[in-house]
């Protein structure tokens, strides 16, 4: 069996694994005939992770398949993740999904293992899923009732729920920037109304906005006594007595 020898800046390596040999180059030179061993074999290409629509609707089924390489042998073992079973060597690992919302942003990884003269290749695929869903704007992330300290750096609480989503607010008929805080005055209490939109809806909500005062303790006001004594005990019977001093 020959092979070839390659120069250090490129890959070169001998496929055989039991099937016609496959030469996989990946710009090299051939230096010179030499035998090479299969452990020397850490380049072979990572599996193909494939998905229908990667911007699938909420509900929508969809099929995620996970396949080796043209270049790599048959014998090839694929784990992916998720998939109820394990396939067998050299064949294709799938499974069907129904889309959640839940399911946005949701990683899938593909995991191609190869047995060489007793050592373990392993070669890994990621993927990420966006699920589209209409606009959601939860009490969790977008309070409809909030309260900023006046004098105080302030920014309205409002995060939306989608893919991926449009939030616009607006106070008195002019947009309110969320992106810039607010220095909290008396006259930005009031009522906002927020619209998160996407290609599949859009949805609106009212925030009542209360700015309070930090004004520290309140001082007494003109006229103020303090109270007396028996005020703190109105259920106390009062009498007066005199007391005389005798000549």
């Amino acid at each position: 069996m020959a092979g070839f020898a390659c120069s250090h800046s490129c890959l070169c390596h001998l496929l055989t694994l039991g099937t016609p040999a496959q030469e996989y180059r990946s710009g090299c030179q051939f230096e010179k005939h030499v035998w090479f061993p299969f452990p020397f074999l850490t380049g072979f290409p990572p599996p193909v992770l494939e998905i229908d629509d990667l911007y699938p609707l909420a509900g929508t089924d969809i099929n995620v398949t996970c396949t080796g390489h043209v270049l790599t042998s048959p014998n090839l073992t694929l784990w992916l993740h998720g998939a109820p079973e394990l396939p067998a060597p050299g064949e294709t690992a799938w499974f069907l999904l129904t889309t959640r919302e839940e399911d946005d942003g949701r990683n899938f990884s593909c995991e191609a293992s190869l047995e060489v003269h007793g050592q373990q290749f392993i070669k890994t695929t990621m993927i990420q899923l966006r699920v589209l869903h209409k606009p959601q704007l939860e009490e969790s992330s977008c309070p409809g009732n909030q309260t900023w300290v006046e004098g105080m750096e302030q920014m309205l609480a409002c995060i939306p729920k989608g893919n991926p989503p449009l939030l616009v607010c607006t106070w008195n008929g002019v947009i309110f920037d969320l992106q810039v805080p607010q220095k909290a005055t008396q006259n930005h209490s009031g009522i906002y109304c927020c619209t998160a939109t996407n290609q599949l809806g859009s949805v609106s909500k009212d925030i009542a906005l209360v700015v309070r005062c930090d004004c520290g303790p309140l001082l007494p006001g003109p006229g103020w006594k303090p109270p007396g004594v028996w005020d703190s005990y109105p259920d106390v019977e009062r009498r007066e007595i005199s007391v005389g001093w005798g000549g």
